[in-house]
């Protein structure tokens, strides 16, 4: 997973699939990590989507996640908060950590 393939895919609809059918959310962020290691880093950022159209967050924990044009993925997606999204509309928002840097980087 890198960085640069979600870039193009920002403001696009994604479909993460849950126990109790689907939910439709926007990629509306692609960010640095923070403290950020290497700003831009390919293999380190997060994904910030939104969605509305449900009365509870989902649960912490790894969906499988459809894009129409890349197909599926699984992400450990956590709710991170409620953003207005105009009028008394508000969406959810969901954080996903992409950390793909090799094991021997994480070595003292």
């Amino acid at each position: 997973m890198r960085r640069s393939a979600f870039l193009p895919l920002l403001g696009q609809k994604f479909e993460i699939a849950h126990e109790g059918g689907s939910l439709a959310v926007v990629l509306r962020q692609v960010a640095n990590l923070k403290p950020c290691v290497k700003r831009g880093a390919e293999d380190q950022f997060s994904l910030i989507f939104s969605g509305s159209g449900r009365r509870r967050a989902l649960s912490q924990g790894t969906y499988s996640v459809r894009h129409p044009r890349r197909g599926r993925i699984s992400l450990f997606i956590v709710p991170v908060g409620v953003a207005a999204a105009g009028g008394s509309k508000t969406d959810r928002q969901y954080q996903v950590i992409i950390d793909s840097r090799p094991l021997a980087s994480f070595r003292s």
